[in-house]
């Protein structure tokens, strides 16, 4: 994280509260977090040991929400905007979804866009992505991941799953999912953990006017190239979790 990417966040005009998590590794890292924290008062900084991405997030969101149950002025339709530090605002203006609409972010990646995740139509086959997880096979990944590029090319009616780099919801919506991530997941499968949170309250992602820019300094592809057998086990316990297939399920 630097100065750049919370600066250009507090200069969005419609952001009013900025909530910075971080799970520091090195004390330097909190020290200088926290000094760029009281450069703007619309943030605040909660530090902690490294949690996890889903854990922090959910820390975060819980603590939006107080800011909105102590005669906060944040109205309950404002959008909050939840995900890695190291993305940044290219366009962020007022929306005109419905009550029942998520808005579904354009997030960049190299001038790329990396969204929706997942169409429903790619949904279907989540279950080859779940017996490979259970039976971590590496084979039944490889298919899982050719099935996914050859359909995201397919026409779907509907979106299923939005990027993991950052998620929006209204603070309405917000209350009733709250939490979101499972506490067991240190990294990945955010994205799902999110597609099921609002699907089962019969909430729907639809395109936004909401622009942001992943730089990816922590980005999967990095992770799966420095150590693929790491990426690979750490991906099939995230999996488990969320299929309900965890071997250590208390």
């Amino acid at each position: 994280m630097t100065t750049t990417y919370l600066a250009k966040w507090s200069a969005v005009e419609c952001i009013s509260d900025i909530v910075i998590v971080d799970c520091f590794s090195i004390k330097e890292e909190l020290v200088r977090v926290k000094r760029m924290s009281t450069e703007t008062d619309e943030c605040t900084l909660i530090a902690l040991d490294n949690v996890g991405y889903g854990t922090a997030l959910n820390i975060g969101l819980e603590k939006v929400i107080s800011l909105t149950d102590k005669g906060s002025q944040i109205d309950q339709d404002v959008i909050v905007l939840f995900g890695n530090i190291d993305v940044l605002p290219l366009q962020v203006s007022a929306q005109s979804l419905s009550h029942s609409e998520v808005p579904l972010l354009n997030i960049y990646e190299r001038g790329k866009q990396r969204n929706p995740f997942l169409t429903a139509f790619q949904a279907h086959f989540l279950w080859v992505a779940k017996l490979a997880s259970k039976y971590k096979s590496r084979i039944l990944l490889y298919i899982w991941k050719a099935i996914y590029r050859f359909t995201k090319y397919i026409p779907s009616k509907g979106i299923y799953a939005a990027h993991g780099a950052m998620f929006g919801l209204r603070v309405s919506q917000l209350k009733l999912c709250t939490p979101i991530f499972d506490s067991r997941v240190f990294l990945y499968c955010e994205e799902l953990f999110f597609a099921r949170a609002i699907h089962r309250l019969g909430l729907k992602l639809a395109v936004s006017d909401i622009d942001v820019e992943h730089i990816g300094s922590v980005s999967t592809s990095q992770t799966i190239k420095k150590d693929r057998q790491v990426f690979f086990e750490n991906w099939c316990i995230s999996n488990n979790i969320f299929f309900g297939t965890d071997e250590n399920k208390p």
